[in-house]
């Protein structure tokens, strides 16, 4: 049995390799599947069922096996259920699809788009709060060290009408984020391709930042997240309602915010593994099995800065 089950699995390795040069031409996930894209998927999952039989039987040597799953691997598109399309070209987010707007504002550009701004806004300081009193009565004897210092104070020429006149503290600025969110199931593996486009105003100073990710819950506090922090670069996020942790992170010097048009594509296996690329680039891969079931929808937050989501598609599994 092994020796039939060697040579044809080596038979569709080669006719494997034969098909894959033209299908490395084009994109790798990219939202439509070409006739040779389906040819290499055909034979990815003929791939797939002939080394689980070899598996089962024990007719063939692990370490082929393991090779031939990682060449599948490699060349495997799971995701072949379209959950969500959206160019916004209706010129209505609030339908087909529903986006439901839960902070801030959200409009949809002249020629499609979903644009989002979050600026700085000025706000006035306020004052330290006040040690609270004891609750204790003071002794005669800490009155007198209390009077015996403000006289102490008052010779040195910080007197209490100087006190009480200096200057008010500084106004500060504040960044309120803007969310939006599609409830929508998806599935525990998926295919994200957000096409995106982002500027900082010069009154940022190096704030702000854009968050896409899946989420579980009617409060979206729990899931995956994809965070773009100007001069931090990317970060892989997983969330739950107590905070967030950090899965992967990128470097620092990745280009999101220069007003021109980029490609985000994050992928995530039903083995937890997830990729992330930009532009057709990797910036990391992990694995995480925190979040084993399905997810309720996708969410963005605009954390300050214009942003424009020009298209969004996310497929599934069955």
């Amino acid at each position: 049995m092994a020796n039939a089950m060697r040579p044809s699995a080596i038979m569709l390795l080669a006719c494997f390799w034969i098909a894959s040069p033209a299908d490395a031409e084009e994109p790798r996930y990219g939202p439509h599947r070409s006739a040779v894209n389906e040819q290499v998927q055909k034979l990815v999952d003929e791939l797939r069922a002939l080394t689980d039989e070899a598996d089962r039987n024990r007719a063939a040597d692990p370490r082929f096996l393991s090779d031939l799953r990682g060449l599948a691997r490699r060349y495997d598109y799971p995701w072949r259920v379209r959950l969500i399309s959206d160019d916004f070209g209706d010129g209505d987010y609030t339908n087909n699809p529903a986006w439901t707007a839960a902070a801030g504002k959200f409009t949809v550009a002249w020629g499609g788009g979903l644009a989002t701004e979050v600026r700085p806004r000025t706000v006035a300081a306020t004052k330290p709060a006040q040690e609270p009193r004891r609750r204790r009565e003071l002794s005669g004897e800490d009155v007198a060290i209390a009077l015996f210092g403000e006289i102490l104070r008052d010779r040195s020429g910080e007197s209490r009408q100087r006190r009480q006149q200096a200057p008010p503290p500084e106004p500060q600025k504040v960044l309120d984020p803007a969310e939006i969110f599609l409830p929508r199931p998806i599935t525990n593996a998926f295919a994200i391709r957000a096409v995106v486009t982002g500027r900082l105003g010069d009154d940022m100073a190096g704030q702000g930042g854009l968050e896409i990710g899946v989420y579980r819950g009617a409060n979206r506090n729990a899931g995956y997240r994809l965070a773009y922090t100007p001069g931090k670069g990317l970060a892989l996020l997983g969330v739950n309602q107590w905070g967030s942790s950090v899965i992967d992170a990128s470097r620092a010097d990745i280009a999101l915010i220069d007003g021109k048009d980029h490609v985000i594509e994050w992928t995530r296996t039903d083995d937890g593994h997830m990729v992330v690329r930009l532009d057709g680039a990797e910036i990391f891969a992990r694995t995480d099995r925190n979040w084993r079931d399905p997810f309720d929808g996708f969410h963005l937050i605009n954390r300050g800065g214009d942003y424009l989501l020009r298209s969004l598609t996310i497929d599934g599994t069955k």
